[in-house]
């Protein structure tokens, strides 16, 4: 039996960054030995992802194995939740695990705050240095 504990099943992200995920594969079956287990993902097109390792030829009794997930998310994504699905097989057993990755809208407040805060402060130099003490 395959015991999938996941760090974390939602990430929220904006386009052209790394969501990553992190989950323990654990062997809880009582005198198995998990062999072949291949981890595959079905993700949204045009998304890359890397999933290390996606191999492990066994898997003993009480053994963990950390994995890592790692999902690129394309500049053009279009702000919305996504599912990435991960799929654990081996010789003995299947497993199917969901994960969610909200992707945001990037925001540009910071940057348009700073552009206000510079705009104002040059204007009340400007005027200072014209009307100068009187």
């Amino acid at each position: 039996m395959v015991k999938n504990v996941l760090s974390n099943t939602l990430i929220v992200t904006e386009p052209g960054e790394k969501a990553e995920f992190n989950m323990i594969l654990s062997n809880a079956g009582e005198g198995t030995v998990l062999t072949n287990i291949n981890i595959g993902t079905n993700a949204p097109s045009n998304w890359w992802i890397d999933v290390r390792p996606s191999k492990i030829p066994a898997l003993k009794e009480g053994e963990d194995v950390i994995v890592k997930i790692n999902s690129y998310i394309p500049e053009d994504t279009i702000p919305s939740e996504y599912k990435l699905k991960i799929t654990i097989e081996s010789d003995q057993t299947t497993m199917n695990e969901e994960l969610k990755i909200i992707v945001t809208e990037k925001s540009y407040t910071t940057i348009i705050g700073g552009m206000i805060t510079i705009t104002a402060l040059t204007g009340l130099l400007i005027a200072f240095k014209k009307l100068g003490r009187r």
